[in-house]
């Protein structure tokens, strides 16, 4: 599937990649998507933040975000959403792009002049559209297998109360399976607010409206390609056992 960004034209790729990546697009978009609902949005400052590691630093998980705890240490209530990714290049050096919507007015330090990224080099510059940062994924050497193991790809943030209540319920639905949150949203505002948790027995399910305290009424909700792989399988077992 295309995603297009309409304002600049900038397009991602979510098919024929690993799964993960796809995840990634299709969060980063709606990350995009939900950011253009703000109120004044043109008011806010937009920063492009970029860590890199030194050659003689090695990765570790928690290094992102260590520096994100530091960031908002410093800036406080003057971060209101955030986006990032981790990219990977081509000497398989891994660095990350953080997309920042800020207060107007507020300063962020140089991660690496402050020692709050103590690990490499680091760059801050005006932000361009969000979309963009997405687009690292669709790069050649973009490869999921070769990314250090429990590296963590990508995250989406927006502060609560920023977005009216259904743009930010929408953003939060689209952090699970795409075919999960569309059966959800043909539904309109039925489940306005809820969101789905998985199921002992398998798939998803999400509080119905007309609950009750003691009396919970949950919804369940099946992957159509589960039930189209079920259904196959019977077929053939039936025609097996008739020969």
């Amino acid at each position: 599937m295309i995603i297009r960004d309409k304002r600049t034209d900038e397009t991602i790729d979510t098919g024929n990649r690993d799964p993960r990546l796809s995840k990634l697009a299709r969060r980063v978009y709606a990350f995009s998507e939900a950011i253009k609902k703000l109120e004044d949005v043109r008011e806010f400052d937009m920063k492009m933040i970029t860590l890199t590691y030194a050659p003689a630093r090695q990765w570790q998980k928690n290094h992102v975000r260590d520096y994100l705890r530091a960031m908002r240490r410093e800036i406080k209530s003057g971060l209101l959403a955030y986006a990032w990714v981790a990219e990977l290049q081509k000497r398989g050096a891994v660095h990350y792009h953080l997309y920042c919507i800020v207060e107007p007015g507020t300063r962020i330090s140089r991660p690496d002049e402050s020692g709050q990224w103590p690990h490499g080099m680091s760059r801050i510059e005006r932000g361009r559209s969000v979309f963009y940062i997405a687009t690292y994924t669709s790069k050649h050497y973009q490869k999921v297998g070769h990314f250090p193991k429990g590296l963590r790809m990508y995250a989406v943030w927006i502060r609560n109360g920023l977005l009216p209540e259904r743009d930010h319920w929408i953003f939060r639905l689209s952090s699970y399976p795409k075919w999960l949150s569309d059966q959800i949203l043909e539904k309109g505002d039925l489940y306005l607010g809820r969101v789905p948790q998985r199921r002992k027995e398998g798939g998803w399910e999400i509080e119905h409206p007309r609950s009750i305290p003691g009396h919970r009424v949950m919804v369940p909700f099946f992957s159509p390609y589960v039930i189209m792989s079920m259904s196959h399988s019977s077929r053939g077992s039936d025609v097996h056992t008739g020969n």
